[in-house]
This record gives structure tokens, C-alpha cells and sequence, in this order.
């Protein structure tokens, strides 16, 4: 685990040294990215507006005069009107002026000396495609060879907060230049999609809504530069004017909903009744709703937009020093998470804002900013899923061992008090019951030798006293098998010694011994080696029907082997195997259950083979582990 956190640390630091490159490489634009067209920034000089209905080619020179290169639009400014140097239009040529961001509505109108309209063009997101005078995602306008002598006038309608660079190409180098850019978007697409798809499956088929989340926002990221780079309007629904700012809305309020959802799955994978108890997740996706509601209600478009981009700017922001204060605690899960965040998604947002709002050149690379950062991104965070899942299995695995651990200290811990209860039970045999019978015993010898009983009675009392010894000398056993008092006094080798002495004595089955290895063992161990062998033993002895049993006890590090073997019939074979391979692992009785756990609980393990010839058991664990 130290091991994947300091790789995560690392591949961390890496995500930071290339997003940092990644910005810088966006923000020089132009220069490390150069279009291949020759492609000029018109010269705009601001018109004034006259009040209600004008002429836009009548209007005066705004003062103070100025010339600039880009239209500023906002609430205070909602109708802009420039005059565009015609000086800028290729001489001789057919030309395209069009504008590097959308608007409402734009209109041309191309004015005499007179100050007539000669020509007006309508384009923009509120115009259907069909009315449009060039089929392009951009918006833009013909201006004719024939038509250089008349003077351009650019009128923009747009109340959001947008500075729009306005450009001018030749025509032919136009159209070439903007199908090579849908191309390119096109082919972008379908990679986003085919990772939008891959990760609806994956999430489908692993049951992980943090899949679902990533999809789903890196969906409404891909509807939203559908919007912005007027592929929409222009092929996807190019009548319907009224979805691209319904679009535009929607999309820019996914990541305050799927974006947080998806960070909070992140983190707490399938725990959705603590989201409610987070304010720092939930207030996103709460302040994303009240202003979707009231955008439906009475706000108008531009407003909401605004906001939805407010929550999404201000909550990428909070999701991100969140995840930093987690990572800094050693959260795995943020830390992960930070990996894309700060590679791809924080240098596409200041990217973005610097473009969109400011009007930033990010030359060819900013045409396709947005699909490619959605790659990025997309990528990044499948490949993210992959640390996470790994993580997930050590997180399994780490509650599997605990659990195993438990469960052995557990087994561990019944077998101790198990014994400790047999000792118990043999002191109380042995020095209650043992000795109360003994003195019945005594007293029953008295009784025997008192005058005044008959030779019968006398015979009675001395059956009884016979029986009433053999009983005592049956608890006095029982005793000694519960508690093994010669462990303490001679050892392992003469308690184990004793036993098969004992053993071979109450049956007609011969039961040899046989230590190899000298090797020390602690007191549990020793233990529980008697208890084992006692066990196999004694089971040998009452159930194979042979006439020998053979345990060998090899004490050689690093490990302890055990090994009974009998001549007998063999043990039961497996359910289901009843007339099968007699080769095949027999069927466990309880007695054998307690020796595999007293063999797990060393460490160890059990093996049984039973044949025609009789039955072998093996015990082997390493020697140190403990053992009671």
C-alpha cells in the first residue's frame, strides 16, 4: 500500500508539471500552433446608435474614436454596432468576415456613400440556418470583389458578457479552412462518444455510478461545444433556433450536477444517503436547480447561463481544494482524483474563460480547445477508474484479511478457552469427583469388613466397591485426557509417549511412536501437538478396524509435520463418492474438523488420503507461529 501512495504522489506531481505545460502551450496559441491560413483580425471602429429604430449606415463615429479588433457585448451593451476597414479584405478576391464566438443575432449590412443598405446579411443562433448567407458552424458573411467599393457595418445582438474577435479570410481559403476544422471536430466526436459509451457500459456492467456520472458529464461538455462551435445550430438542429440556448443552459449545468455526483461516487462509492448529510457537495447541484427553475419561470437566458457558470466555476474550484485538504490526509481516492484535475480540467477552465470572455487568440489549437480537452479529460479519468478499482480490490483485500484475522483469533481464542475449560473439568474430575468416590470407596471397604453381615452381603459390597474403583479409575483417565498433567512434568515426547503406551494397552491395536528432529517448541505449540496426535490417535484406534497405527512427529525447522497412518479400512469417502476414487480427499468427521482448525490456527493445514491399504493424516504448520 506504501508503495501504490508513493506511485499516486508521483504520477500526481506528473499531472501537475503537464497540465501547467498544457496551459502554457493553449495560452501561447499562435505561435506554437500557427494556422496555416492567412487569416486577419478586422479593424473595428464603434458606430453610436441611434435611439429606437436606426439606420445602421447613417450612424456617426462613436466618440472618442477608437479601432478595435474585437465586438464587447453584455447587459449594458446589448446592441453593438461597428464599421468594419475594408482595407483588411484580400485585394481582387471574394472575402469572409466571421466572428470566433456566438451571438445571439449579427447582422451586415453593406452601405453606399449615401448611407443606404445596399446589402444585408442575418446570421446568428436566433436565425435558421437556411437564412443564413454562408453554410459554415462560424458566423460569418460574403463580401464580393465587386462589392469592395461599399463600406461594411456589423451590428451584433447578443446581452451576455462575451468578447467576440472578429476576422477576415479569403473565401476560398474560408471554406477550405472551416471544413477541415468540422472534420476534425467530427473525428474528435466520435472518440468522446465511443468513450461516453464505454463508460455507460462499464458502469452498467459493474454496477459503479461513478461511470455513469463521468458519462453523463462528459456528455453535457460535448453538447455544450456543440453549441459553442456552432456545429449545432449549423448541422445538428440548424431550424430550430430556439435549442441553442436552451442547449447552452443545460449543457453548462452538467458539471454542477454530474460533475459533483461523479466526485462524490468517487469518494464514497454507492453511499447515497450521506450526500444529503455533505453540504459541500449537495449545495451545487441545489444552487444549479433553483437557477435552472428560475430561468423556466422568468430569468432570461443569459442570466442563468451566468449563474449555472458561476456554480460551475466556483464549484470545480471547491471540489478541487476539498479533494487537496482529503489528498493532504492521506485520502487515496482524492488524490487519485486529483490527477486529471489538475492535468486537463483546471487548465481548460482558465483556457476557456480566457477565450471566451476575453477574447484570447489560442490560434489553431483553440478551434478545437474544448473536444480536445473532452479527450483529455475523458481519458484521464478512465484511466483513473483503473487506480480506482486497483485500490478498491487492496481495500477488499485488506477488509478480507482483517476479517480473516479476526475470525482466526476467534477460532484461536475458542480453542484456548477450550482447553483452559477441559483442564478445568479435568482438576474438578479428578479432585471432586475422583476423590469423592475414592472416599465412598473407603468407607464401602469399612462397611464390607463390620460384623453382622451375611457372605452374600459381603460379596454385594465388594462388587460394588470393585465397580465404584474401576469408575474411579474411568474419571482418573478421563482426566488425564483432558488435561495432559505429563506435559508439564516430562515433556512432549514423554506425554505423547505415555499416550500411545496407553492406547496400545486398551485395545488390540499397536500404536508405535516416532520423533525425527529436535527442534524446540513453545508450551502452546506442544499443546497443541498433543492435543492433534491425541486426536488422530485415538481415532485411529477406535475407527480403522487395523492392528497398528504409526504416528511419526518430525520436529525439523522450519515447520512441524505430523503423520498418522493405520492399516485399516480407510476413512469415508467423500459424499457422492461412495463407489469413486478411493484416492479422493475422504469426509471429515468432528474430530478431523478440530484438528484442521487447530491446524489453521498454527498457520498449517491438514491432508487426508485414505486407500484400500488404510488411511494417512498430515499436519504440518511452522514452528513459531503461535499457538494458544
Amino acid at each position: 500500500m506504501n508503495d501504490f501512495r508513493a506511485r499516486l504522489s508521483g504520477m500526481l506531481l506528473v499531472g501537475l508539471f503537464f497540465g501547467l505545460a498544457y496551459l502554457a502551450i493553449v495560452l501561447a496559441g499562435p505561435k506554437v500552433f500557427p494556422e496555416p491560413f492567412e487569416i486577419t483580425s478586422a479593424e473595428l471602429t464603434p458606430l453610436e446608435l441611434g435611439k429606437g429604430e436606426f439606420a445602421a449606415c447613417a450612424q456617426p463615429v462613436a466618440t472618442p474614436a477608437e479601432r478595435v479588433t474585437a465586438v464587447r457585448t453584455g447587459p449594458l451593451n446589448p446592441v453593438t454596432l461597428h464599421e468594419i476597414d475594408p482595407a483588411q479584405f484580400p485585394a481582387g478576391r471574394d472575402s469572409i468576415i466571421f466572428l470566433m464566438t456566438r451571438s445571439d443575432d449579427a447582422r451586415l449590412y453593406l452601405c453606399d456613400g449615401a448611407g443606404r443598405a445596399v446589402k444585408t446579411y442575418l446570421s446568428g443562433d436566433a436565425v435558421p440556418a437556411s437564412r443564413q448567407p454562408v453554410a459554415a458552424s462560424e458566423i460569418a458573411f460574403p463580401v464580393l470583389a465587386a462589392e469592395s467599393g461599399l463600406r461594411p457595418v456589423l451590428e451584433t445582438r447578443q446581452p451576455a458578457l462575451l468578447t467576440t474577435p472578429v476576422k477576415v479570410m479569403a473565401a476560398d481559403a474560408f471554406h477550405i479552412h472551416s471544413r477541415q476544422h468540422l472534420m476534425t471536430r467530427l473525428f474528435l466526436y466520435g472518440g468522446i462518444l465511443s468513450i461516453v459509451g464505454y463508460n455507460l457500459i462499464l458502469g452498467w456492467l459493474v454496477g459503479h455510478w461513478t461511470y455513469l456520472f463521468n458519462a453523463l458529464n462528459t456528455f453535457s461538455m460535448l453538447l455544450l461545444d456543440l453549441y459553442l462551435s456552432g456545429v449545432g445550430s449549423a448541422y445538428v438542429w440548424p431550424e430550430q433556433t430556439w435549442l441553442s440556448n436552451t442547449v447552452m443552459v443545460l449543457s453548462e449545468a452538467g458539471p454542477g450536477f454530474f460533475g459533483v455526483l461523479f466526485v462524490y461516487h468517487f469518494l464514497h462509492p454507492g453511499d447515497w444517503r450521506g450526500f444529503l448529510r455533505q453540504p459541500a457537495f449537495f449545495i451545487w447541484p441545489l444552487l444549479n436547480g433553483i437557477t435552472l427553475a428560475s430561468w423556466w419561470l422568468f430569468m432570461p437566458y443569459w442570466q442563468a447561463a451566468l449563474g449555472v457558470i458561476a456554480v460551475w466555476i466556483v464549484g470545480a474550484l471547491s471540489m478541487t481544494v476539498l479533494l487537496i485538504v482529503r489528498a493532504r490526509r492521506g485520502n487515496d481516492r482524492a488524490q487519485i482524483l486529483l490527477i486529471p484535475i489538475v492535468a486537463v480540467i483546471l487548465p481548460s477552465m482558465m483556457a476557456g474563460i480566457a477565450q471566451q470572455f476575453a477574447g484570447w487568440n489560442l490560434g489553431r489549437l483553440g478551434a478545437h480547445h474544448a473536444e480536445i480537452t473532452l479527450i483529455f479529460e475523458a481519458l484521464l479519468f478512465t484511466l483513473t477508474f483503473a487506480y480506482l478499482l486497483r485500490l478498491t480490490e487492496q481495500e477488499r483485500d485488506g477488509a478480507r484479511r482483517e476479517r480473516l484475522a479476526v475470525a482466526e483469533a476467534f477460532q484461536q481464542s475458542l480453542l484456548t478457552t477450550v482447553d483452559r475449560e477441559r483442564n478445568r473439568i479435568a482438576d474438578d474430575l479428578h479432585d471432586t469427583a475422583g476423590q469423592g468416590l475414592l472416599t465412598v470407596a473407603n468407607r464401602l471397604n469399612r462397611v464390607r469388613k463390620m460384623a453382622g453381615f451375611s457372605a452374600g452381603q459381603r460379596m454385594t459390597i465388594g462388587e460394588v466397591e470393585k465397580s465404584l474403583k474401576a469408575l474411579i479409575g474411568d474419571i482418573r483417565r478421563i482426566s488425564h485426557d483432558l488435561h495432559p498433567a505429563a506435559l508439564d512434568h516430562v515433556g512432549l515426547r514423554g506425554a505423547l509417549s505415555e499416550l500411545s503406551d496407553r492406547l496400545s494397552k486398551a485395545s488390540d491395536c499397536k500404536v508405535s511412536l516416532q520423533f525425527e528432529g529436535d527442534a524446540k517448541l513453545d508450551k502452546p505449540q506442544e499443546l497443541q501437538v498433543f492435543r492433534i496426535l491425541q486426536e488422530l490417535l485415538s481415532n485411529a484406534v477406535r475407527h480403522s478396524g487395523g492392528s497398528a497405527v504409526h504416528a511419526l512427529v518430525q520436529l525439523a525447522s522450519p515447520e512441524v509435520v505430523l503423520t498418522v497412518s493405520d492399516d485399516g479400512s480407510g476413512l469415508a469417502p467423500p459424499a457422492g463418492n461412495e463407489n469413486g476414487n478411493p484416492n479422493r480427499t475422504a469426509r471429515r468427521g468432528i474430530g478431523l474438523q478440530v484438528v484442521a482448525q487447530r491446524a489453521e490456527m498454527l498457520g498449517g493445514g491438514m491432508r487426508l488420503r485414505s486407500t484400500g491399504d488404510g488411511a494417512q493424516v498430515t499436519v504440518r504448520f511452522p514452528i513459531g507461529t503461535k499457538g494458544g
